[in-house]
This record gives structure tokens, C-alpha cells and sequence, in this order.
């Protein structure tokens, strides 16, 4: 989930730090969301209109009214295709977490509240797709959603998405589902950045795709994994280092690259990735590219803020 960081030493959400957006967010931290639903349907830029859901349902209002804020939102304006999609993006976002390592009976229940509101999102979503058959963002929101899709149906998500409009969030929602923390496995996972990077132009986002998915491999065998020093072999690996290299290469350390709407994350999977390898310099060298810009607890890092300014500062920012 997003939180604003600002009164934490200078911090901000990246959604906040994206121009196309941060003109509208403190409006919606107050309770106005008129200037966010304005901007939701004039916008031709669908990545722009699927993080505005993700900002609204994240930071609209204060979270201990948010729930009711959103019912009333769609009750007066049932038609309001944004309204909609905010608020079963939320039932999302406000269900309880689990991890693999967690008691069966607190995964059973985080499960099943997951499971109840994936449902009402996807009766949600599906609607605003049926009445907006060329938008690719509700089809975007759907592969995004827990536990009531398994890998072929979200494919076929995927495809509807990219039929339509490519767009980077539909990339991670399927590389999520491929992980071994979900449906697949570290082949499948670093299988599918390899593909969508292989057909993308120098200079995109798409690229740092490897970046990520090797420092979540990583991750995975780190954290969960039954051999630790797994982990510590995918590291050392000379090729695994290679790769990832290539791959940023292309992408954000290209002449060709132009900072995009994604940017802000691949500069922090870059710096995540070296800061694994013990690579200051070019952990610091990427951690520049984001300046305050930070996800607490989120990915890629998954670290409090605290952590991440230690982790800074061993950057020798």
C-alpha cells in the first residue's frame, strides 16, 4: 500500500513524486477527489488512469473513514466508472496480509477475507470492462487480483490487457503470479522478464523487468527459501550479474532512456539488487535517480523506512 512519508525526514510516496499526478493528491488526502476524477477521465494515458486508482484507494481521505467514504462516493454516483474500480481496489488493498511462514489458522483467515474481496472486485471490475470494452485498465485490475485466478486464467487476462494497450503494471501483475511465491516458480518468473524484455525497445522500463525479477529469486531464497545459501549463490553468480547489467543497460542506464512513469521502481530495483551485491557505488548511483521518493514496505524493497536510511546511508547518501 502507499503511505505518505512526508513528515518522516522529507520521504514521499513514488505515487506522489509522479508529476502527472502529485497535483492532485493532496485535494484527495482531504477528502476532495474531484480534481483526481477529472484528471481519471480526461487522461488518454492508461498507466496514469490505473495508478490514479491506486492513489485514491491508498490515500484518499484518512483510512479509518475510508471504507465508508467509498460507499458513499458510489452510492451517489453509481455510474462513476472511477468510483467503482476505487473502491474495489480498496477492498483489496484493506484485506489482511499473510506470509508463508505464518500459523495455518492466520493464512486460513487472511486467505479467506482475500478471497471474499478478489470476488466483489471482480464483479466490480468486470462491469466497468463490459461498459468500456476498449479500456485495458479494469482488465489490468483483474489479473491483479488474489487467489480466484489460477496462472491460464490469468494469462488470458494479460492478453486481454496487452491486446489493448500494453502497460507495465499488467507486466509486474503477471510476473507476480508466475513467482514461486504465488502459481510458478524462479524459471517461469525470470522466464516471462526475459520475454517482454526481449521485445521491448532500447530505452524502456521494461528492461530493469530482469532486474527484478532476479533480485525477487533472491529474495524468495533469502527469506523463505530451505537453503539459505541459495541466496547467496545467486549473488555470486557471474552470470546472473551479467545479465542483470545487460538489462539495465538497455533500459535506465541507456542514452536512450527517458524517465517514464515507472521510472522511480526501476531505479529502486536497481539499487536493491546492488545493495544485495554489496555494490555501493552503483546502489548510491541509482538511489540518486529517486531522491526522497519511497514505498515503506513495499516492493521492491519491503524494508521500513527506517531500514532504508540505513541502507542509504551505507550508500553514503
Amino acid at each position: 500500500m502507499i503511505q505518505s512519508l512526508k513528515s518522516n525526514g522529507g520521504f514521499v510516496s513514488t505515487i506522489e513524486s509522479e508529476p502527472a499526478i502529485a497535483p492532485v493528491i493532496e485535494p484527495m488526502k482531504r477528502g476532495d477527489i474531484r480534481p483526481a476524477l477529472a484528471l481519471f477521465h480526461q487522461s488518454q494515458d492508461h498507466e496514469v488512469r490505473f495508478r490514479l486508482v491506486e492513489a485514491a484507494a491508498s490515500l484518499f481521505g484518512t483510512e479509518v473513514h475510508r471504507t465508508s467514504l467509498l460507499d458513499a462516493w458510489v452510492n451517489n454516483t453509481p455510474d462513476d466508472t472511477y468510483a467503482r474500480l476505487v473502491r474495489a481496489y480498496w477492498r483489496i488493498e484493506s484485506a489482511p496480509n499473510w506470509k508463508p511462514n505464518d500459523p495455518e489458522e492466520v493464512a486460513d483467515a487472511a486467505r479467506a477475507a482475500n478471497t471474499e474481496a478478489a470476488h466483489f472486485a471482480a464483479a466490480e471490475y468486470g462491469a466497468v470492462a463490459s461498459a468500456s470494452p476498449n479500456d485495458p485498465v479494469p482488465w489490468g485490475l483483474q489479473l491483479g487480483l488474489p487467489l480466484i485466478y489460477k496462472l491460464d486464467a490469468k494469462r488470458q487476462l494479460y492478453a486481454e490487457v496487452m491486446r489493448r494497450s500494453p502497460m507495465f503494471d499488467a507486466h509486474l501483475a503477471l510476473h507476480n503470479a508466475l513467482s514461486a511465491m504465488w502459481y510458478g516458480d524462479h524459471e517461469q518468473s525470470l522466464g516471462f522478464a526475459r520475454s517482454v524484455s526481449a521485445s521491448a525497445p532500447v530505452g524502456s522500463d521494461v528492461h530493469a523487468l530482469v532486474c527484478y525479477a532476479r533480485y525477487r529469486i533472491y529474495g524468495y531464497e533469502r527469506f523463505y527459501g530451505d537453503n539459505k545459501e541459495n541466496a547467496k549463490a545467486l549473488l555470486a553468480d557471474p552470470a546472473a550479474q551479467a545479465e542483470v547489467r545487460a538489462a539495465l543497460d538497455r533500459s535506465i542506464f541507456s542514452s536512450q532512456y527517458r524517465p517514464g512513469h515507472w521510472h522511480l521502481f526501476c531505479h529502486h530495483a536497481a539499487a536493491a539488487w546492488f545493495q544485495a551485491s554489496d555494490d555501493r557505488a552503483g546502489c548510491r548511483a541509482a538511489l540518486e535517480r529517486v531522491g526522497y521518493a519511497f514505498d515503506e514496505k513495499a516492493s521492491p524493497w519491503h524494508v521500513s523506512l527506517d531500514r532504508y536510511c540505513q541502507i542509504r546511508k551505507w550508500a553514503g547518501l
